[in-house]
């Protein structure tokens, strides 16, 4: 409940009110207030009639005032709307209309009221009422309550509804006016606007709608002045005895209800149809709201179900204030053989989150709506059924940003594999004694699967974005692998970076998907979305096609090596002594899966490697701690090399492209401009791969899957038809530049596939 001072008396006019909701309701005090059934007459002539009414009088209500019944004339030809004294109400209820008496109002300004917008084919109309209060007074929580009638004007915009000046159990809509000052309060001789939405009907000549003016005077209203932010969460259907494990779902219906003096009696919703009774509701301090479980205790049938919210305080029970809640009652569900499962975890450090809650939602409003799920040491699973979905997470320790991901799709049979890595703007870097931030201004994630025309997964698929606007050799920004599921998630995918201290946005990335075996997908570009995770299914097609040659390093072939580069047998017990506690040169990723050694090959048991098998990484020639703990490692001197293949023979052939899988580990302290890899084919540059982004933390291992993360196996793809009707050799590069940041793995690449025709 929202407490605020209290003061009173009421001035100003405002506008109408309503909206039309197709159900009878009760509820327990005040008798049994029921919404009209609206309607349109349009066989009315000349002006149509006001309302006829017995309304209670204001002086039967304590501590408020009442300036008056009056009827909005609406010409609609003309384009004008008029204020008239009601004057059958007014001399009925011995009320004096003040904003329209010349002794208090003079100057006839002070109910001004005017169409913004006209839309008779649609009977809508946008209209503006302007206010001004012509006495000595200030008016405390001012309402324009519009009488409805079977004219079947409506409100499109209510702020509540209202019994007051009603003598049966009808109850009316109002606006309110100065809704954003402290305490409601409406001073003396100032001025105030509402917009009001309305659903007029067509009828001819001018239309007459009758409001009063309300006002407490001389405190604040008694009753409780605002309900907001009213709802249901959960997923209730009816029984079906033909499927196992299916009842009627729960929820929790809810409300936030203000009271001036915190003395709210009693909430409840008239949910008979889907409870069989009115339902209590309870107030919730750590939310601030009223609110109970309810199931459907009735067996509804599926539809929406329109349903009264009242509230009453203990000063006058007489006196309710009332909303409509609308409850969906589901299809039900079949039994969840589905699922949507993942980790959630920090961007930069991946540390799981306890708590983190993870909210299912299907595109389809009739679809199955899985309750929100809070993450276990960051892991969660919800069970879905076929269908589309949005997922949101979001943590609530006020630094990490929430993330959205929408259009998973999700099949029969299939558990979708969803990561999100949320945002810490401005987060520092724990290993720099600078207490400098780390990472990104801003990032998104980017999520999917990639499978064959058949719909089946192709595990070890590479994903790759660039930046089209970066640099023509230079676009690469970051990579991602399939799982064995065909699933891929991005959790740390940059879209703000800085370079020299300038910030860079990228606005949009270029996908491309590549796999052994398949042809190249150039999926095009789609915008970057802050904190968002597109979802996508990407499908490839099967080539079949033999390569004319092929190098996987399993034997000595007539290549030449500068430099670093070597052919290299695999042994897990070759470790990169950056990660070794003894010197802690490099942050050990905290997605690593090998155990801070050099990866397995891609094909058989050697691999062509740009690092030195005693210190596992690039560093030699060093000395002592190679910089200090943190420090990324240094080398004495800087260093190159060269891998050379033997010639290949392209002649007879008029198109041919080459593949290769590749994997590398560099520094992140300058990854566009260090560290360099190239590919060269007969001299001329081909592929340069090192990332445009630059994150600037020198403690921290680069690789494809970005800042920070493990290094993984990607497949890339060339297309070499300028050197075919000749010889070619391939040849791969790697230049540190300087002597700093050099304590990582380095460069390695297998399975090298020559395809032409």
């Amino acid at each position: 409940m929202t407490a605020r001072s209290t003061r009173g008396y009421c001035p100003l006019f405002v506008l109408l009110i309503m909206l039309a909701l197709c159900m009878s309701v009760s509820c327990s005090r005040g008798g049994s207030p029921t919404q009209p059934e609206l309607g349109s007459d349009g066989s009315l002539a000349g002006t149509n009639p006001p309302n006829e009414r017995n309304a209670r009088t204001p002086d039967g209500y304590e501590g408020r005032s009442c300036w008056g019944f009056y009827t909005m004339e609406l010409d609609f030809e003309n384009g004008v709307i008029n204020v008239i004294e009601n004057r059958e109400l007014a001399l009925h209820l011995n009320v004096k209309n003040i904003l329209l008496s010349d002794w208090w109002c003079p100057t006839n300004n002070c109910v001004q009221i005017q169409f913004l917008e006209m839309d008779p084919d649609n009977e809508h109309y946008i209209i503006k009422g302007t206010l001004m209060n012509p006495t000595f007074f200030t008016g405390f929580d001012v309402r324009v309550i519009i009488f409805l009638d079977d004219k079947g004007h409506q409100l499109l915009n209510p702020d509540d509804f209202t019994m007051l000046y009603e003598d049966e159990d009808d109850i009316n809509p109002f606006r309110a006016f100065e809704k954003d000052t402290a305490d409601r309060s409406f001073g003396s001789y100032s001025t105030s606007s509402e917009i009001f939405d309305m659903h007029i009907p067509n009828v001819p000549g001018k239309f007459l709608i009758d409001f009063a003016i309300d006002a407490s005077w001389p405190t604040n209203c008694e009753e409780p002045f605002d309900l907001e932010n009213f709802g249901y969460e959960g997923s209730i259907y009816p029984d079906d005895p033909d499927l196992d494990g299916i009842d009627q779902g729960e929820g929790i219906v809810y409300v936030e209800v203000s009271d001036w003096q915190l003395n709210v009696s009693e909430v409840t919703i008239d949910t008979t149809p889907i409870t069989g009774d009115i339902t209590s509701l309870v107030y919730n301090p750590d939310l601030d709201r009223w609110e109970t479980l309810i199931a459907n205790g009735e067996d509804a049938d599926p539809g929406a179900y329109v349903c009264l919210i009242a509230a009453f305080s203990d000063v006058d029970p007489s006196i309710g204030l009332y909303n409509y809640l609308t409850i969906v009652v589901d299809e039900t569900p079949p039994p969840a053989v589905q699922t949507i499962w993942g980790h959630i975890g920090d961007a930069v450090y991946l540390d799981g989150f306890d708590g983190a809650v993870v909210s299912v939602v299907p595109q389809d409003p009739l679809g199955y709506y899985p309750p929100p799920f809070p993450t276990v040491n960051g892991e969660y699973s919800v069970d879905v059924t076929t269908g589309v979905y949005n997922v949101s997470v979001t943590m609530d320790d006020g630094v990490h940003l929430p993330q959205n991901a929408w259009d998973v799709i999700v099949t029969e049979n299939e558990d979708v594999h969803l990561n999100f890595g949320l945002h810490w703007p401005g987060q520092l870097d724990q290993y720099d004694p600078l207490d400098l931030e780390i990472g990104w201004a801003e990032v998104m994630g980017c999520a999917g699967r990639v499978v064959d025309p058949l719909g089946m997964p192709i595990s070890g698929a590479m994903i790759e974005l660039r930046d089209p606007a970066a640099g023509l050799d230079q676009q690469f920004v970051m990579a991602e692998i399939t799982d064995e599921g065909g699933y891929f998630s991005f959790t740390n995918l940059v879209i703000m970076y800085e370079v020299l201290g300038i910030p860079t946005l990228i606005l949009q990335f270029h996908m491309i998907v590549k796999a052994t075996g398949f042809f190249e997908n150039d999926i095009g570009t789609f915008p970057t979305v802050k904190d968002g995770v597109p979802y996508s299914v990407i499908e490839l097609q099967p080539h079949g096609q033999i390569p004319i040659w092929e190098e996987s390093f399993e034997e000595e072939s007539g290549w030449s090596y500068g430099g670093y580069y070597h052919r290299q047998l695999y042994s897990p017990a070759i470790l990169n002594m950056s990660f070794n506690p003894a010197f802690n040169l490099v942050v050990m990723p905290p997605d690593e899966v090998y155990d801070g050694a050099i990866p397995p090959p891609t094909d058989g048991d050697y691999y062509l490697w740009y690092g030195v098998e005693a210190d596992g990484n690039i560093l030699e020639p060093w000395s002592g701690n190679a910089g200090g703990a943190y420090s990324g490692g240094m080398s004495i001197d800087p260093h190159s090399g060269t891998a050379t293949s033997p010639q290949i023979d392209l002649s007879g052939y008029s198109t041919a492209r080459v593949e290769f899988d590749m994997t590398y580990s560099m520094e992140s302290q300058n990854v566009p401009d260090f560290d360099l890899i190239y590919f060269f084919v007969n001299g001329s540059q081909v592929g340069f791969y090192n990332p445009c982004v630059n994150p600037y933390t020198e403690a921290y291992t680069y690789t494809q899957r970005g800042h920070n993360r493990t290094i993984i196996w990607c497949r890339y793809v060339h297309d070499i038809s300028l050197f075919t009707g000749s010889t070619a050799t391939l040849s791969f590069s790697f230049n540190t530049v300087d002597s700093l940041y050099n304590g990582y793995r380095g460069q390695f690449i297998d399975n090298i596939q020559v395809f032409a025709e």
